[in-house]
């Protein structure tokens, strides 16, 4: 449990420098079974984003879902001069999981 604190705050500490350093573009950060897999910084994006009017909020709850041993995905943050102005992530289901999704009524 520490350990997966310490990485939401490295994660975290990132996008926070990303602002400091007022970056425009898209970070992508990909996850298999909640472990940070990788990170990739695009200058430009091709897929439909949702606002970020929640701040700081969206990110916390991004990477709570992230962080579940169970997903596999990807979150995406989109920045505009520093400040993330929208996000979107992509989830895979697996295993039980994807098992219990196609079995639900």
């Amino acid at each position: 449990m520490r350990r997966l604190k310490q990485v939401k705050d490295r994660i975290a500490e990132y996008l926070a420098k990303l602002e400091r350093r007022n970056f425009t573009g898209s970070i992508r950060l990909s996850f298999e079974a909640g472990v940070l897999v990788a990170a990739s910084e695009a200058n430009r994006h091709d897929f439909p984003v949702t606002p970020a009017d929640g701040g700081r909020d969206i990110v916390s709850w991004l990477l709570a879902m992230a962080g579940d041993p169970a997903f596999y995905g990807a979150l995406v943050f989109v920045f505009r001069q520093g400040s993330i102005e929208s996000y979107s992530y992509s989830r895979s289901y697996r295993g039980e999981k994807l098992l219990g999704l196609l079995l639900e009524g």
